[in-house]
């Protein structure tokens, strides 16, 4: 069965906005408050590239688009049942510690 798979979401915003504004906000995200969650890319890299990466959602950054300047289209690989288990893990501890 195939592991890892891209997903394409497509997003209308309030204000105006640009793939160069939009990219450095989704590093900060990956970077601050979902390190280890969500990642970011902005490498060449195809679907075995992502196996077993214990992350949500990798967001490849060179396919974020924007159309009209507030139709946001951003493409993310995931490791369906890795990334999964992880959130699990993370879910039970959290759930230990509390």
């Amino acid at each position: 069965t195939t592991n890892v798979y891209l997903i394409d979401i497509t997003i209308q915003v309030r204000s105006d906005t640009s793939a160069a504004d939009l990219n450095p906000m989704l590093n900060l995200a990956a970077a601050a408050e979902f390190n280890g969650i969500l990642g970011v890319s902005d490498e060449q890299l195809v679907s075995c590239d992502f196996n077993h990466d214990p992350r949500s959602a990798i967001i490849d950054l060179p396919q974020t688009r924007v159309s009209g300047r507030r139709l946001i289209k951003i493409q993310a690989w995931f490791d369906n049942e890795w990334g999964y288990s992880n959130r699990l893990l993370d879910t039970t501890l959290a759930a230990l510690e509390a």
